[in-house]
């Protein structure tokens, strides 16, 4: 694996993009002298100028950045958590060494923007409104080509970070976080309020890889990124509170491991995506109630507004199957939501 990354370093630099912009603005800069000629030649010489340009986007795009790109989302899609053997608190390693590359890209791009502008737009060798222009349509199709190199890493990006993060959950909480009296001691009861050390290193890896995008990528682009992260980041979590056994002591380390998410993705500053961890937060509130209290508990379940329309009652109900005491309250929060003898089978 760290071979492989110290490839992908490699793949595509800004000093070489530099070289090639300087070359291009050097034969661009002997060209242009003929377009004060006029005339046939001049015209010649002006279309000379922009086919410098194409040849300086096609060398940078499909040669250079493109194919960068292209192997280092193949990394990216052969990266597994369960062979690396270290996980630091630093993040995964492939997907930041894309978003490094995402960075470099974007320098690249404002390169070209600043070239395309100073040295065609400005002396008047080309006419930037002119959409046949072979000069605005390559640097249009450099533009795409940029784009959906960068999509198709994030989009894999995010399945790599979501598997990052099930590996944490998988492998970081212990049984007692969430139901402290497993460990056999009586004694033992939830001291340490605050969120678990698994809350902590999903918070820590999900924002530091959302953190670098900032600046480097379209605010919509951005946007859509952090959205499909908090989408995934809620699905994970609801599958892993479904691989747990949680008890009522446990419900307060459960309930502050949902607030220290519901505080990240308030950073995000998406209300939409906020809504699904309100709802996760209200969720984490039904392992507190105690089993003396069971129709209060059941009343909670069948209130669907209490969840904003996250939730259906039937998918709080197989959350609230992951108590730790369920055998216990079951028959009495089932005789409270459907009448005495009717089960759900």
């Amino acid at each position: 694996m760290n071979s492989r990354l110290e490839g992908i370093r490699s793949l595509f630099s800004i000093e070489v993009a530099l070289n090639l912009v300087h070359a291009a603005k050097l034969s661009l800069e002997r060209a242009a002298r003929f377009v004060k000629l006029g005339g046939s030649i001049g015209e010649r010489a002006r279309e000379q100028c922009e086919t410098i340009f194409v040849i300086l986007l096609h060398t940078l795009g499909p040669k250079h950045v493109k194919a960068g790109f292209d192997t280092a989302v193949d990394h990216l899609s052969k990266y597994n958590p369960r062979e690396v053997s270290e996980h630091g608190h630093t993040g995964v390693a492939p997907l930041i060494t894309f978003l490094e590359l995402v960075n470099v890209g974007d320098l690249i791009q404002q390169m070209v923007d600043v070239f395309y502008e100073q040295e065609l737009v400005a002396t008047k060798l080309t006419d930037r409104n002119d959409f046949l222009d072979p000069a605005v349509k390559e640097k249009k199709r450099f533009e795409q080509m940029l784009d959906e190199r960068v999509a198709a890493g994030l989009n894999k990006g995010i399945d790599v970070l979501m598997d990052e993060v099930d590996f944490i959950c998988a492998t970081t909480q212990a049984t007692t976080d969430f139901n402290p009296g497993a460990s056999g001691d009586a004694n033992n009861r939830v001291i340490d309020v605050g969120p678990s050390k698994t809350a902590l290193q999903v918070v820590e890896v999900v924002s530091s890889h959302t953190k670098m995008l900032v600046g480097s990528t379209e605010k919509n682009m951005l946007d859509v990124f952090n959205q499909e992260v908090g989408l995934r980041l809620f699905t994970t979590l609801c599958k892993h509170l479904k691989r747990q056994r949680i008890s009522v002591d446990g419900s307060i380390k459960l309930i502050s491991d949902m607030n220290h998410y519901f505080t990240y993705i308030q950073t995000l500053r998406n209300q939409d995506l906020l809504q699904y961890f309100i709802a996760l937060r209200e969720l984490s509130q039904i392992y507190l109630v105690d089993p003396a209290h069971a129709k209060e508990l059941a009343t909670i379940i069948a209130d669907g507004d209490r969840f904003h329309g996250i939730f259906r009652a039937e998918e709080v109900y197989e959350f609230a199957e992951r108590r730790a005491d369920w055998y216990q309250v079951r028959r009495s929060v089932e005789r409270a939501m459907y009448g005495i003898g009717c089960y759900v089978m």
